[in-house]
């Protein structure tokens, strides 16, 4: 999955004395280069507070392969135990509903909707690791919370995005969403990486709704890298067997 990055980096790195800056796609190849591990188990939690401040805890299981492959199930609370989320290549999505013994597929209006009434879509779940396949569009040199970054505006159909992406470490920092007009609707921020098998993986994610005033904050309680975690794992028998 991952493909010549070393070769990536040893090449930007001899081009730097130059004042030669990478392009956006180098800037997220990249990013995939320390972030995306071959395969990843977690546990974490997730908070979604809406704008009143009133809170709901869920706790989750995840498991992924390359950034394409990705499978999400809730252990809490108990009315969500068992409800799994599969994401492959191509778009493709689907949920399974433990009460009733049902895969189903995402699909219209629906990859839209709140995951597990938290603030990311399914879409955005599916896209958690922002490498994405967006069409850069613009980079710039600038900084974010005092670190030098790289700013990518990717345009995705239309839909316009932009990522900060840390200069010095390679990891993303900070995804926008933009709307008509330019207004931000959805922030991300990413924070708390943790360094292993020469990866870094954020240990907290912030989804703000702009637009709801609600946010979903995910911790990582702890992970697992590279243990070769076989395909059968992202097909509908392994959703019901759960991440």
């Amino acid at each position: 999955m991952i493909r010549w990055f070393a070769a990536m980096a040893v090449g930007l790195a001899a081009l730097a004395p130059a004042g030669i800056e990478p392009t956006g796609r180098e800037v997220l190849d990249l990013m995939k280069a320390k972030t995306v591990a071959r395969d990843r188990s977690m546990e974490a939690e997730m908070t979604v507070r809406d704008r009143n401040g009133r809170e709901q805890v869920r706790v989750i299981r995840s498991i992924m392969k390359g950034d394409e492959k990705m499978m999400v199930t809730f252990s809490e609370p108990a009315e969500l135990a068992g409800v799994t989320f599969l994401s492959v290549p191509g778009g493709n999505m689907w949920i399974y509903l433990p009460a009733n013994g049902r895969v189903r597929r995402i699909s219209g209006s629906m990859v839209s909707e709140g995951f597990g009434g938290s603030d990311f879509s399914y879409e955005e779940m599916a896209n958690i690791s922002f490498t994405g396949r967006d069409s850069v569009v613009a980079t710039e040199a600038v900084e974010l919370g005092g670190r030098p970054a790289w700013l990518l505006t990717m345009d995705d159909s239309g839909e316009l995005t932009r990522l900060w992406v840390d200069r010095e470490r390679h990891v993303p920092l900070q995804v926008e969403q933009l709307g008509p007009g330019g207004a931000v609707t959805k922030r991300v921020e990413l924070g708390d990486f943790r360094v292993s098998a020469g990866l870094q993986l954020p240990g907290r994610i912030v989804m703000h709704d702009l637009k709801k005033g609600s946010t979903t904050e995910i911790l990582v309680r702890g992970f697992e890298l590279n243990t070769g975690l076989p395909d059968s794992r992202f097909t509908e028998a392994g959703m019901k067997r759960g991440a």
